[in-house]
């Protein structure tokens, strides 16, 4: 029996997740009751690990990329996972263990790979289960029938997405963030677009967001502002 599906939408990501997931089979305590799911578009991150189940997304955007793989998955808890970012040791029993206590959504806290106060400080934040503290890089994991229920993610939305479900999450489930231990992700992107600009410009977004900006205002920013490494 599957207890927990690992859900990764990938694109163009070959390197990353051609690292990532041995790591992540590493640190799993149950490897029998876990399954492990890419999620590709276009073909774009073709993969030859045994270890996964490889799916391509016919329509394009990471909420639909999640939306399918979360379809096809038997675990009866889902967890998606960026690409880059990395869960502690035993990451699945932490996640099962809150789910059995009542907490059927969550995130764990964060961390990243590069030893700056100025990340750390941000970092220390996602302790707070509060919408402006959330984001995809901190993986998230809810209750398979609660995430029916909720209808998935939004795939109207291509940005912001991954705040809108832990938001529709947090008022219909109890919801926690781990904190016995700390998932890692990548500061690629901090390194690429200079750490104080990046957290400026994901601060403009995030007010965007809240303020009610299109979909399409918001892409357009983010793609004019910000490199994607």
């Amino acid at each position: 029996m599957i207890d927990l599906s690992i859900v990764i939408p990938v694109f163009q990501e070959g390197h990353t997740i051609q690292r990532t997931i041995p790591l992540l089979i590493d640190r799993i305590s149950q490897p029998e009751a876990i399954e492990i799911i890419v999620v590709d578009f276009a073909e774009s991150t073709p993969l030859d690990l045994p270890s996964i189940i490889y799916l391509n997304s016919k329509k394009k955007g990471r909420a639909a990329q999640m939306n399918y793989g979360a379809s096809k998955a038997k675990g009866k808890i889902l967890y998606f996972l960026h690409a880059d970012s990395f869960p502690p040791e035993d990451f699945d029993g932490l996640i099962k263990n809150e789910v059995v206590r009542g907490s059927e959504a969550g995130s764990f806290l964060m961390d990243f790979d590069k030893e700056s106060r100025f990340l750390k400080f941000f970092a220390w934040f996602t302790r707070f289960s509060n919408v402006l503290c959330a984001g995809g890089d901190q993986s998230f994991f809810i209750a398979s029938p609660k995430f029916k229920e909720l209808g998935g993610y939004n795939e109207e939305m291509n940005i912001m997405e991954d705040l809108d479900i832990v938001k529709r999450a947090k008022r219909a489930v109890k919801y926690t963030v781990i904190k016995k231990a700390k998932l890692v992700t990548s500061a690629r992107k901090y390194e690429a677009n200079g750490l104080v600009r990046l957290q400026l410009l994901f601060a403009i977004l995030h007010l965007k967001y809240r303020m009610g900006f299109s979909q399409d205002s918001m892409s357009r920013f983010y793609r004019k502002h910000i490199v994607t490494p």
